[in-house]
């Protein structure tokens, strides 16, 4: 059983307020790139993490315009059975929006053998 670092990311359809297609693909390709790189930078530092405490881990970057349902259907193909969901928003925001958010949605949905925490600002959530 390994540590994996998944990073989603949605799927590059716009560019600022310029849908893809009216950019050309040089432009899509420079974005597409500097997007890239500002992922990876994100990602270096929880990989750093990993790498300072000793814990092997194996990077994963998915592509998707559902990252719930993405990371769900991803729970089974690499048999997680832990699975720790950071949040962007303060849980008190959450209540403002309209349904679910997608910490609690998965942590709804995963299957029996794998257990979801959710964690906003290093402080573990309790979701009920």
């Amino acid at each position: 059983m390994g540590t994996f670092c998944v990073n989603f990311c949605p799927l590059i359809s716009m560019v600022g307020r310029l849908s893809r297609s009216q950019l050309t693909q040089e432009q899509v390709r420079f974005y597409v790139k500097e997007e890239n790189n500002r992922r990876k930078n994100i990602l270096q530092k929880y990989i750093q993490l990993c790498t300072d405490t000793k814990v092997t881990v194996d990077t994963v970057l998915l592509e998707s315009n559902s990252t719930s349902k993405a990371i769900l259907d991803l729970i089974p193909v690499l048999n997680i059975t832990y699975l720790v969901m950071g949040i962007k928003r303060p849980p008190a925001s959450r209540g403002l929006i309209k349904g679910t958010g997608m910490g609690e949605f998965v942590q709804k949905k995963a299957p029996d053998y794998c257990e979801v925490t959710i964690v906003y600002d290093g402080k573990k959530l309790t979701v009920g």
